[in-house]
């Protein structure tokens, strides 16, 4: 499983959800949601958002056994 995290940098840009529209979302388009664990299968879309998020708010946790 993978952990994402984002942190308070974050603007709503939204680039995430076009990258990883599986895991990320607009909320009222103001509030980026997110899912916090996701499957090892969205490794790729989710390492893309991370490399294009243009604030370096999302960070991704391999491995994750939480």
């Amino acid at each position: 499983m993978i952990e994402v995290r984002i942190n308070k940098d974050c603007q709503a840009w939204g680039q995430c959800v076009f990258d990883a529209p599986e895991v990320f979302g607009l909320e009222d388009g103001e509030r980026v949601k997110w899912r916090y664990v996701v499957e090892d299968s969205k490794l790729l879309s989710v390492k893309q958002a991370e490399r294009n998020c243009p604030n370096r708010a999302i960070s991704v946790v391999e491995n994750y056994e939480g």
